[in-house]
């Protein structure tokens, strides 16, 4: 009677590759993530009117409605609704800004430019 042993080595070794497949798709979430920030944090929204812009520094200062100016920096990934471009806002424009606080600098996640009601 001949009977056939199982090949251990070679499902061993798909096991291997399954688990270093696994490991090296979740390594770059770990090496590049912040540690202080954790991945989940929710965006900061604020709501107030356009104190300045500053294009070239892709830098927008916002007056909220009560506090002080806060300074914002926009990125590739910041979302416009309202808006196509960083120019288009004017001084004084009611806008709502969604953004992130990483360590000393806030990073523009959405910016929705408000429709002015007027006669």
């Amino acid at each position: 009677m001949n009977i056939k042993k199982p090949k251990f080595r070679s499902i061993s070794f798909l096991l291997f590759l399954l688990t270093a497949g696994t490991l090296i798709s979740i390594l770059p979430l770990t090496v590049l993530g912040d540690s202080s920030q954790s991945q989940s944090e929710a965006a900061i929204l604020l709501q107030g009117r356009v104190a300045k812009i500053i294009p070239e520094k892709n830098l927008v200062a916002v007056k909220p409605n009560k506090g002080k100016r806060v300074e914002v920096m926009i990125n590739w990934n910041t979302e416009f609704i309202g808006f196509t471009k960083l120019e288009e806002l004017k001084r004084e424009q009611k806008i709502k800004i969604w953004y992130l606080s990483i360590k000393e600098t806030k990073t523009a996640v959405k910016i929705e430019k408000l429709l002015t009601l007027g006669c």
